[in-house]
């Protein structure tokens, strides 16, 4: 991780009443922001609910699993966490969030770390997690896994589906017909909504009635719901390796 980089007239500013209680205070809160915004892309102070939860996701079992597939100091694990936080906020339907933390990341960081947010928020975790515990299972040395799974990061928005409302289940069914004959070894299909859902669910059974993934891949789902009861769909695709 770079080191963190500070302008150091605003350090020597904060210094000067370092020996005050409330000057400790002030500076060690400075300093923590100033900290947290270099490795997320977004200061803590104007999101310390979204912070303390962070901290909270990184002692999660599924999160855990995951640092034992990769390196256990990659650099994508921060933003790993901060996408499953952006994914239960906009559960509870806070777009504004959301929106405001996505495009901080973007302007600080870069499309990569925005790749690897997106991965957490539309809940594709379990099903990446899912197919490097496979690799693990195969004996695959962590080395691999990790470069796996940074192909995964730099591949994202190719490997994925995203259906929306506006889509229709033709369209949807030749969209997943052209992952299966691309052949990736991983492979999403992400809906949101009630018409998203349905165009997503119809095309797939149709493509799974038609055999068009037999032998090929392995399939699938993992719905939740959000904060209104809308129901979201991630539906994973592991190749069947011959």
């Amino acid at each position: 991780m770079p080191e963190l980089e500070l302008d150091v007239n605003k350090v020597l500013a904060h210094f000067i009443d370092i020996k005050s209680k409330d000057g400790k205070a002030n500076f060690l809160k400075w300093w923590n922001d100033n900290k947290f915004k270099k490795e997320f892309g977004f200061p803590a102070s104007e999101f310390r609910i979204i912070a303390i939860e962070i901290g909270k996701i990184g002692k999660r079992v599924l999160f855990k699993q995951l640092k034992d597939c990769i390196d256990k100091n990659h650099w994508s694990l921060n933003f790993i966490k901060v996408g499953i936080c952006i994914s239960e906020l906009s559960d509870k339907g806070e777009r504004d969030k959301v929106t405001s933390i996505r495009n901080r990341i973007y302007k600080n960081k870069g499309w990569k770390e925005l790749n690897i947010v997106n991965m957490g928020s539309t809940g594709a975790i379990k099903g990446i997690l899912n197919y490097l515990t496979n690799l693990r299972l195969k004996e695959y040395s962590q080395e691999s896994i990790t470069k796996e799974f940074e192909r995964i990061i730099e591949e994202w928005e190719k490997i994925t589906v995203f259906v929306s409302n506006e889509s229709n289940k033709d369209e949807v069914k030749l969209r997943v017909k052209e992952k299966v004959v691309a052949n990736p070894p991983l492979f999403f299909v992400f809906s949101y909504g009630s018409e998203a859902n349905h165009h997503a669910y119809y095309a797939i059974a149709e493509l799974n009635i038609e055999q068009i993934f037999q032998s090929k891949y392995i399939w699938d789902t993992w719905p939740r719901f959000d904060s209104v009861g809308t129901k979201i769909y991630m539906w994973t695709f592991d190749a069947i390796k011959a």
